[in-house]
């Protein structure tokens, strides 16, 4: 799910065989973020660099593609457009292999990031029901309260967190945030994972298939089953 967001925020893509094979080669560079830089075959560092340099081939066709179609002149619709269009002031743009390489680096950060997020919510939801119960809780909020929270501090409109609706009358979402090496995807973060969180306690109950998998430490700390669940849709 995460991916398949990000797949047409970065790069303008539905979910087809495209971004499945991509899914296929960032699983790949993954284990090499963290792995000792041993530039050996049969190494994770050595499989990741492999895996980015067909990232890398994918992205700078379809750079070359959109340059081929639309000149210079592009249409800012992803965020590869973007990239392809930004000029410092001097009016100076990237060249291609610096925008191939941010959104390599983009996807990579955007999509990793919040599909870990995720599945760790719905992790620790199925495990403390009471917290879980907590969202159930239909709380009343007056229009025009500032509700502060763990994820972010909402303005808003909607009178009721279970009433799917009022979540299309958000005035204006803000997060708080603090330090200059902040990510700086770190809003559309945690904007997929409030409405992942909404929609699926609303919808649907779920439990743990496994109460006591064990945890994996690399590349980044996770069960080892990935979080299997048993949903029951309401």
């Amino acid at each position: 799910m995460s991916f398949e967001n990000i797949g047409k925020l970065f790069l303008g893509k539905e979910p087809v065989l495209f971004l499945n094979s991509l899914d296929k080669l960032y699983q790949g560079v993954l284990p090499g973020v963290r792995a000792y830089p041993i530039n050996i075959l049969g190494f994770a560092y050595h499989h990741a660099l492999r895996c980015r340099r067909k990232l890398e081939d994918i992205f700078s066709m379809e750079l070359n593609k959109r340059k081929l179609k639309n000149g210079n002149k592009v249409d800012a619709l992803d965020l590869m457009d973007g990239l392809m269009q930004i000029e410092d002031d001097e009016g100076n743009k990237l060249s291609d292999k610096e925008v191939v390489d941010n959104i390599v680096s983009f996807v990579l950060g955007g999509y990793i990031s919040i599909s870990l997020v995720s599945m760790w919510a719905i992790y620790f939801l199925a495990k403390h029901p009471n917290v879980l119960k907590l969202l159930w809780d239909s709380y009343q909020i007056p229009k025009r309260w500032k509700v502060i929270s763990m994820l972010c501090y909402i303005h808003t409109d909607p009178e009721n967190f279970r009433d799917p609706m009022s979540w299309q009358n958000l005035e204006h979402i803000k997060f708080f945030c603090a330090g200059q090496r902040l990510c700086p995807g770190n809003m559309l973060a945690r904007i997929q994972l409030a409405l992942l969180l909404h929609h699926l306690s609303i919808g649907y109950k779920w439990e743990l298939i496994n109460h006591n998998a064990n945890i994996m430490y690399l590349s980044n700390p996770a069960p080892i089953d990935r979080v299997e669940v048993k949903l029951i849709q309401l």
